[in-house]
């Protein structure tokens, strides 16, 4: 290939690059049936959890494993990963603080309603 053509190839070639690492990746999260749910507050971070794919991070920096209200999923973007409600719409992002109605649990967290909220230490 002489060198003229392959300086051609090369916006190709960076397109290409580029679209394959935008493209998302979906993420499965734990869920829970949804029938009931408890009636006190959950907040924190969200953060990577390997267990329910995204978790609670507590001011003590740990992550708890998390169900999610049924049809939410999660995708991982270059930004991060996203939790995405059962409409397709973004909730939020990893680090972002959210709150909802839920409960903690000694080996889990449920949240009902996730919204992204303000971090209170950020206040």
């Amino acid at each position: 290939m002489s060198p003229l053509a392959a300086r051609r190839c090369w916006p190709a070639i960076l397109l290409a690059l580029l679209v394959a690492t935008t493209s998302a990746c979906t993420i499965s999260l734990r869920t829970f049936p949804g029938a009931v749910c408890p009636a006190a507050r959950v907040s924190g971070v969200l953060a990577r959890d390997a267990n329910s794919g995204l978790g609670l991070r507590d001011a003590s920096g740990n992550v708890h494993p998390t169900s999610w209200p049924p049809g939410y999923t999660a995708r991982q973007e270059i930004t991060g990963i996203v939790l995405v409600d059962h409409r397709g719409g973004t909730v939020a992002r990893e680090g972002d603080w959210i709150e909802g109605a839920g409960a903690w649990s000694q080996d889990n967290v449920i949240i009902c309603d996730p919204v992204r909220g303000t971090d209170p230490q950020r206040r």
